[in-house]
């Protein structure tokens, strides 16, 4: 095993194990561990052919985690493993449905030796779904369930896999685990604590479902405020062929970009449909006309909800906001005092 890391942060003296995945469970375990939790990693002795290799240096959900190697399917391995659960408050996995339980390692067995253990699990589809042992990655999940088909303005566009794997399944996974951490302070018991991927995802759909039942949202895509149809939030495309994002939804903040553009349009018709195509053309227009920066120096630190579109690396550099980056790595997004 690799040498103890010392963490700080509320969540000092949490320790956790993680059965090594991809996806949703080295997020969340990388986030427990940013608010000060200890991770150890249960590598596999095999390379199990999953997800895409990265190099140990630039993996940043990984970095700061303890890692031990052992075979689970091994009685040896599954001895090692009884071994740390005594001194473990949480262990994560996200294996597919059925597999702990297939290799004598279910929450019966893993309570049975340490019953204030939490147990995290997240996998695909989930363990009631009837494609619960389907293989899939971020975008199978999110074609089932209407995500996918609200993104894009022609075909569908795959949104990297921050909405599945991280937001969808992560973050739920995250906070389903806190909130037992809370009930186990009041009773002492462990719990098992279930997501999925495709759950979570359904989960972050809920207000696009009620607007899509109050007739405020088309099926249509590339038809409603938020999928880039309405003029006053999309892209456009800038003097030296760069980006810029706008979101002026509300009309003050609608009023406020078009004074900025100096655009020649109907300030009472940002909302008419019928008038979005000669709304659009008049705000490319008046985009085309300067530079993404020379936009960017005109819209900081105004009510205009326009901003640049950057790559990861002016993300990391003056254009963006680098004191969220350390070391060209994202710092952790909460803090406390």
């Amino acid at each position: 095993m690799t040498a103890p890391i010392t963490t700080t942060g509320p969540l000092s003296g949490l320790t956790i194990i993680e059965l090594a995945s991809i996806g949703p469970v080295p997020f969340a375990s990388n986030f427990l561990r940013q608010m000060g939790a200890t991770v150890t990693v249960v590598d596999s002795l095999h390379d199990r052919g999953l997800g895409i290799p990265v190099a140990p240096e630039f993996d940043y959900l990984q970095h700061d985690k303890q890692r031990v190697k052992i075979d689970l399917k091994s009685p040896a391995g599954q001895q090692q493993l009884f071994e740390l659960l005594p001194h473990a408050d949480m262990l994560l996995e996200g294996l597919r449905p059925g597999t702990l339980e297939r290799l004598g390692l279910g929450p019966d067995i893993l309570h049975a030796i340490a019953p204030a253990l939490i147990i995290g699990r997240c996998s695909g589809w989930g363990s009631s779904s009837p494609r619960s042992t389907d293989a899939g990655h971020d975008i199978n999940y999110l074609s089932m369930t209407g995500a996918l088909h609200a993104i894009g303005d022609s075909g569908p566009v795959p949104p990297l896999n921050l909405v599945g794997d991280f937001g969808g399944a992560a973050m739920h996974l995250v906070a389903g685990l806190l909130a037992a951490q809370v009930s186990r302070h009041k009773d002492g018991r462990g719990s098992v604590v279930e997501t999925s991927i495709f759950e979570g995802t359904t989960s972050l759909m809920t207000m696009l479902y009620s607007l899509a039942d109050g007739g405020l949202w088309e099926t249509n895509r590339n038809a409603n405020i938020l999928d880039g149809a309405a003029p006053y939030y999309r892209c456009y495309q800038t003097l030296d062929q760069k980006w810029m994002a706008v979101g002026a939804i509300e009309p003050k903040f609608f009023r406020a970009f078009i004074d900025v553009i100096q655009a020649n349009v109907d300030l009472d018709r940002q909302h008419d449909r019928d008038y979005w195509p000669s709304l659009e053309q008049e705000i490319d227009r008046c985009m085309k006309m300067r530079t993404r920066d020379d936009w960017d120096a005109l819209f900081v630190n105004t009510d205009c909800c326009c901003t640049p579109v950057l790559d990861m690396n002016e993300a990391r550099g003056p254009a963006g906001i680098p004191s969220f980056f350390k070391n060209g790595i994202p710092v952790p997004p909460v803090t406390f005092k």
